[in-house]
């Protein structure tokens, strides 16, 4: 019988809370069971010393087998038995050894045997079911424990070896019945369970509640994350969702014109106030043959609309007019009272593939050429750029099935030592003479683009696992958003590294173009990576200057000074400045500096003067297909 997915999660808990509970239980029971075995040790090993200065002195000493009367040995044992009550133990004994055998010379008596009058005499009797414990302490000379069961019952035993005045060795053993301890530590773990149980009764509230907040916090994370913060619409991420679910996509892009016109006349606040009217007006509008209709802010002044639904034959373009028309002829009005209709662009397509990419090219051509709306269909020829473009993909695709795709190594050195700190891995596409055909300017986009690019990360990550482990030299791998952003590729990047075994021989840079929509998220990434050994770092640092507060405060170990900013090094003084407070900064919070695009032994110098650590460039060393350990003086 399916269980119904609404009570998977509970049975599950309960299941789990359970076994959790079971294993507690337990994990008291053996714990406490141990503790008394302890204690019950220690009372049997000073019952044994003191019942044996109870006995006779000469009882052991005397020629064995020699008879006693009953008198006496009743005396012994009543003497003994007493002592067993006082202590709250099953018996007292001892024993000898002759010929090979064990033999009672004393012992106390069983609970009512004096009462009822059916004490036997046990002297000199032999001890057939002893336990191996005896003869071993009385070999060794040293007292032993054991836990056994004989025709009197289960015990735990403790075994006194001592010597008589002539010699003889003999045994005094103490016996307690284990039952007793089982029932204490069965008594221990049932109270341990209740208080378990009562405790979770009373942190039940807490837990509901704090199970709530983590529940909401989830749920701002991802209406965050899917949804446009002013208009509160779907964005762009739950459209690239939604698309890859539909079976008859129909894409919209719509592009309000010059509406900056608007936010500079009437300012920003008017402006968000006509964009949530727009997106109002836009969710809210209805068409006789559009059934399924989705709509969704992508960025400021650009929506998205998402029809999927089959159309016959040139329905949907008369269907899509009708809608341009409504639209663009709705009047607003503006602070100074005057009505106006917006100037919008529209770009469509039907295709099934890439439908978001040829709905921009759409909206783009429609702007260049100032035209209502576009079309892209399966009527229409496609824009050159795309085929181009698919082409390239299904090359890229290509080159991953026949390991075309391989790891270049750019050497990083100290900028004290001009000496080779550790390489970067780049990555590159190669035909199959091992010349290099595409660069990853040109085909990351398109894999960010085909929602390939983690086959590229955990592909470089293998190479350069494989390269570090046998050149025993520090790699620098790149990393983007992207691959947080997939909590599945995330993982296999984290177990990657961890069965590495060389984790400290790894870096990771994180692209600092990528959009940080998650920062919580790429803290803890970060995290993951650094508590397995690896040093973390932010690429490209000073190409979005305005961030640089909010990347700083990240975990990281190092940052890499953009290439943009090391092209201007040796003329632009703005460019040395912000290089100096990047420095300066990093300094504070104990992170070293790298400059790449050091293209000149000049910039070298520069860069090492205003107090980079390390430096990275072309004119130092090209990046190649194997570890190459030399690079240029400076």
């Amino acid at each position: 019988m399916q269980i119904p997915s609404k009570l998977a999660l509970p049975i599950g808990f309960i299941a789990f809370y359970c076994i959790g509970l079971a294993l507690f239980g337990w994990a008291n029971y053996t714990t406490h069971f141990q503790t008394l075995l302890d204690h019950a040790d220690q009372k049997l090993a000073l019952a044994a010393t003191a019942s044996d200065r109870l006995l006779p002195a000469k009882l052991h000493s005397a020629p064995l087998a020699q008879q006693m009367s009953r008198t006496e040995e009743e005396a012994i044992a009543k003497t003994l038995t007493s002592f067993a009550q006082e202590m709250q133990l099953a018996y007292v004994y001892t024993l000898v050894q002759h010929q090979g055998k064990l033999r009672f010379t004393s012992s106390s008596a069983a609970p009512g045997e004096f009462e009822s009058k059916q004490y036997k005499l046990i002297y000199w009797s032999e001890y057939d079911d002893a336990s191996p414990q005896i003869n071993k302490a009385i070999q060794t000379l040293k007292p032993a424990s054991a836990e056994y069961t004989d025709q009197w019952g289960s015990f735990r035993s403790y075994f006194l070896p001592r010597i008589a005045e002539d010699g003889t060795v003999y045994i005094v053993g103490a016996d307690l019945n284990i039952s007793a301890v089982h029932a204490l530590a069965m008594e221990s773990m049932q109270r341990a369970v209740a208080n378990g149980v009562l405790l979770t009764i009373l942190c039940l509230p807490f837990i509901l509640i704090a199970r709530r907040n983590f529940l909401a916090n989830i749920a701002l994370r991802e209406q965050a994350y899917f949804k446009d913060p002013l208009t509160h619409l779907p964005n762009k991420n739950q459209l690239e969702k939604d698309l890859a679910s539909c079976f008859h996509p129909h894409l919209v892009m719509l592009n309000i014109d010059r509406f900056y016109y608007v936010t500079s006349s009437y300012g920003q606040a008017f402006g968000n106030m006509l964009l949530c009217e727009f997106a109002y007006n836009l969710a809210n509008y209805t068409h006789p043959s559009l059934k399924n209709m989705r709509v969704y802010h992508i960025h400021n002044d650009e929506f998205a609309v998402l029809v999927d639904q089959h159309f016959h034959n040139e329905q949907n373009l008369h269907v899509f007019n009708d809608f341009y028309n409504c639209v663009s002829q709705t009047q607003y009005r503006m602070p100074d009272g005057n009505m106006i209709a917006l100037d919008l662009h529209i770009g469509v397509t039907a295709e099934l593939d890439d439908p978001l990419e040829l709905a921009q090219l759409a909206l783009r051509k429609a702007q260049e050429t100032n035209t209502s709306i576009i079309f892209y269909n399966s009527t229409e020829s496609l824009p050159e750029s795309y085929l181009s473009n698919i082409k390239k993909i299904q090359l890229i695709k290509d080159s991953f099935e026949n390991n075309r795709v391989i790891a270049y190594f750019h050497p990083i050195v100290d900028a004290r030592t001009g000496n080779i700190e550790k390489y970067e891995v780049l990555s590159r596409i190669v035909d199959d003479a091992g010349k290099v055909i595409m660069l990853p300017d040109e085909f990351v986009p398109l894999m960010q683009r085909s929602r390939n690019y983690g086959l590229l990360t955990l592909s470089m990550l293998q190479q350069a696992i494989d390269i570090s482990r046998v050149e025993k030299v520090e790699l620098s791998i790149n990393f983007s958003t992207h691959d947080i952003i997939d909590p599945e590729l995330a993982n296999k990047i984290v177990k990657l590294v961890s069965q590495s075994g060389i984790a400290k021989q790894l870096h990771f840079e994180l692209l600092e173009t990528d959009s940080l929509v998650d920062e919580k998220s790429l803290t803890h990434f970060i995290m993951r990576l650094k508590r397995l050994g690896c040093r973390v770092g932010l690429d490209d640092l000073g190409k979005a200057y305005s961030n640089f507060d909010r990347l700083m405060s990240l975990p990281i170990d190092f940052v890499k000074i953009d290439r943009g900013v090391m092209a201007r090094l040796e003329q632009d003084t703005d460019a040395q400045e912000i290089t100096q407070k990047i420095v300066q900064f990093a300094r504070t919070k104990k992170i070293t500096t790298v400059a790449e695009y050091c293209y000149t032994p000049e910039v070298c110098k520069l860069a090492a003067n205003l107090g980079i650590d390390y430096l990275q460039g072309h004119w130092l060393a090209e990046p190649e297909a194997h570890i190459n350990r030399k690079v240029r003086a400076f």
